[in-house]
């Protein structure tokens, strides 16, 4: 028996699965930080001068935040120890990161703020969450390598929110909300290539590119592709018109070949071309969802996989968009793009949400335009038949938004359908004037 080693056919080594994820595999990290590694303990830690000086910031703001006073220990009171803990967080270019955020919460807000003419004012607050007041008595041992030395035996008595504590959430949130009621809100809270001189192209992907798993060479080092694509993906939260293209390259990360980093390339050139384009907000007057969802059905040559992609709009100005390859084999085009539909009808029912808690109530329901007959029929009809079962979940659910009148659901022919960006290579006639739609002149 041959096994497959012996065949040489070895798993691919899932190194980046596509997506980035926090905190970001050791592997992808630009060496800006000169060896620095998280330590485990205090002991460790005092041997490295940034440690330390990390340290003595964070101590110093305790003080000046009065997050305690040193008393005597009592005897029938329970005290919890303390631990420094070491954490570094980086993006893909080393600097610090701490995602909090859902892009499409920013890009609502700041929507609203041009359609009511509002100053934007953007603060952080240092050490945010050591600001809630304790309700309860709680005492701490003193910090490692921070014991007082007049009061070595005291003990902390806690009077603010400190990090661990299951008290602190609840005394920020208490904190923070009763602060912005007392101002007037009401409810929630407002919420490296060298290519400089490359040749230009009009679309991020030609439209007869077909990039497969085995096309081309692989490449033998692939360091530069993670961190190339791993930009882009940066870059594609502002730019929606390179969603597909890098979504596409993104599916190639365990192991990319010279196709694939002819792609990425191209991308770069278009880029370059488009270097002033950016994403466009209108002043509007009225409110109204909108939202475009489309497949390319079976579209993987290497698994026959679909590619969904939809956005949301409200008024003209654009807020959220996604191309996805999907993880599963649908082998009916209406079943594949139900699925769609459904996915898109969730970000509308999560948007409308998000708007009634800032108290924007739109006119009319929200309407999904897509362009399969099949689909739209099905929503509309009352009866299941056995073919279609295997979808009810996703049936119902969209089916009883209509219903509610939630949300409306209408046919676009496919030359209008925006969606198209998202989910295949498009010419470049056809790419530009969905551009145009996307608002990124």
């Amino acid at each position: 028996m041959t096994t497959r080693s012996q065949a040489n056919i070895f798993k691919p080594k899932p190194m980046f699965p596509g997506i980035i994820k926090y905190p970001l595999p050791k592997a992808l990290l630009v060496a800006q930080t000169h060896g620095l590694h998280e330590p485990t303990c205090y002991t460790e830690a005092s041997k490295s001068p940034e440690w330390r000086t990390a340290m003595n910031q964070e101590f110093t703001a305790l003080l000046k935040n009065g997050t305690w006073t040193l008393v005597p220990p009592n005897p029938h009171s329970n005290v919890v120890g303390c631990k420094w803990v070491f954490r570094i967080k980086r993006k893909a270019d080393g600097s610090i990161e701490s995602p909090v955020i859902k892009p499409i919460t920013i890009r609502t807000v700041l929507s609203l703020a041009v359609a009511s003419n509002w100053d934007i004012r953007q603060l952080d607050v240092t050490n945010a969450f050591l600001h809630g007041v304790l309700s309860e008595d709680v005492y701490m041992t003193q910090p490692p390598g921070f014991v007082h030395s007049s009061y070595p035996t005291h003990v902390c008595h806690l009077r603010k929110a400190l990090y661990g504590l299951k008290q602190a959430p609840r005394a920020w949130y208490s904190c923070l909300s009763n602060r912005l009621l007392n101002l007037g809100f009401h409810g929630y809270l407002l919420q490296k290539t060298n290519m400089h001189e490359a040749k230009l192209v009009s679309s991020p992907m030609s439209s007869n590119t077909v990039l497969s798993q085995h096309s081309g060479t692989f490449l033998s080092d692939s360091s530069v592709y993670h961190s190339v694509v791993g930009s882009l993906q940066y870059l594609s939260l502002t730019r929606p018109d390179i969603a597909f293209a890098v979504n596409k390259v993104c599916q190639y990360m365990h192991n990319p070949t010279e196709d694939h980093w002819s792609a990425v390339k191209r991308i770069l050139r278009y880029l370059k071309h488009t270097i002033h384009h950016c994403l466009f907000l209108h002043r509007e007057t009225t409110f109204t969802i909108q939202a475009f969802s489309d497949v390319d059905w079976a579209s993987c040559p290497d698994d026959r996989r679909s590619t969904t992609g939809y956005c949301l709009y409200l008024g003209r100005n654009l807020l959220f968009w996604t191309s996805r390859k999907q993880r599963t084999v649908s082998r009916s085009s209406t079943e594949f793009e139900y699925h769609a539909v459904a996915q898109a009808a969730t970000e509308i029912v999560w948007l409308q949400s998000l708007l009634s808690k800032l108290g924007i109530l739109p006119s009319t329901p929200p309407i999904l335009w897509y362009d399969n007959i099949g689909a739209t029929y099905l929503a509309a009809n009352p009866i299941f038949h056995a073919r279609t079962k295997h979808i009810e979940i996703d049936v119902h659910y969209v089916r009883d938004l209509v219903s509610a009148k939630a949300l409306s659901i209408r046919f676009v022919s496919s030359k209008d359908q925006i969606a198209d960006t998202f989910t295949k290579p498009l010419p470049t006639t056809k790419f530009n004037f969905l551009r145009d739609n996307l608002n990124v002149p």
